[in-house]
């Protein structure tokens, strides 16, 4: 077991035979809980983890954090928040199986752990309750992130799956997501130029979803109310940071993929026929199969509001209430 978190360096690879023959596991009762802390971390280029088992064991912040990495054929399981954590370019996801992300866990002798916990009063640790599978955050000095999540199986997060907020160009596919208890299985706040396919994502319908509006105020609700979705796109200009313009949610790609929650597929914000640009505009949802959802499919961008410059999402061959049927608009 380890007491703290092993550093991979640029051109490096940490592999073994099989994820079956090789754990790295968190110490429940020694780990040092931080901030940012993570069984592997790696700020890349060109570094690879492979055919490993990285626990958590519930304290552990993070499985793997960092950039610069390829992470595949491993059971990235048990982290605090989440089993991926990174803010810079290079990330690639591939062929792993992602697990109770975000649990919150009992240690004896230690108490129960969430990502709120801050047992040793870190200064401006930002924990939420709802940690996830993989978290992905842009800042004002690079967006375009670009991650590769593709062939996952993402299972049992308490939060989303996958959790992206301000990045952009990144490329979803041939995941299968499901089992999150809270939220939307996927969460795309202020992101633009994604490429989400083939996916295959059921969410629970009565998953409440969380009070996210301490940095999206606009990102809770729908047509009938907060509801779980199984895909969220949501703007609302929110800054990343104090004095930062806040990202639009454009030039999304959704294609041929089955989504199934209360909400399958919602797109929602803050925008108005004033100002239509802080709600996700410009978006081609297409072919998907959505099932088994209170509301199949929702958009809170009138297409009244659509200009030139910020045009309507466009919804083409998608089963939302029948073949072919438009999203409910709702604004």
């Amino acid at each position: 077991m380890l007491q703290s978190g092993i550093t991979l360096p640029a051109g490096h690879t940490l592999r073994s035979a099989s994820a079956a023959q090789t754990a790295l596991k968190a110490d429940p009762q020694a780990w040092q809980i931080g901030a940012t802390d993570a069984i592997v971390s790696s700020a890349g280029p060109n570094a690879a983890i492979s055919d490993l088992t990285l626990d958590g064991s519930g304290v552990a912040t993070y499985n793997f954090i960092g950039h610069g990495t390829t992470i595949q054929n491993s059971n990235l399981k048990n982290s605090r928040c989440s089993a991926v954590g990174t803010g810079g370019a290079g990330l690639v996801v591939r062929g792993n199986r992602l697990e109770n992300s975000g649990q919150p866990t009992a240690i004896p002798g230690r108490g129960t752990f969430t990502c709120a916990s801050n047992p040793n009063n870190i200064p401006d640790y930002g924990g939420v309750l709802y940690g996830g599978g993989i978290y992905v955050q842009g800042s004002p000095a690079n967006y375009n992130l670009a991650p590769v999540i593709e062939g996952n199986i993402i299972i049992n997060s308490y939060g989303p799956a996958l959790d992206i907020n301000t990045v952009n160009g990144g490329v979803v596919t041939n995941n299968v997501i499901y089992g999150s208890a809270s939220e939307a299985a996927i969460n795309l706040f202020q992101s633009s130029g994604w490429r989400i396919a083939d996916n295959k994502v059921s969410h629970p319908a009565d998953a409440a979803t969380s009070p996210t509006g301490s940095y999206h105020p606009s990102c809770v609700g729908g047509p009938n109310g907060p509801h779980a979705a199984a895909i969220e796109l949501c703007s609302d200009g929110t800054p990343v940071t104090s004095g930062a313009v806040g990202q639009p949610a454009t030039k999304n790609k959704l294609s041929n993929n089955y989504f199934s929650s209360f909400y399958g597929i919602l797109l929602l914000g803050a925008g108005s026929k004033q100002n239509p640009s802080l709600s996700p505009y410009g978006n081609d949802i297409e072919n998907n199969h959505v099932y088994g959802s209170s509301v199949a499919c929702a958009d809170g961008f009138n297409p009244a509001w659509g200009t030139a410059a910020v045009p309507a999402n466009t919804w083409k061959g998608n089963d939302c209430a029948g073949p072919a049927a438009p999203p409910s608009y709702f604004k």
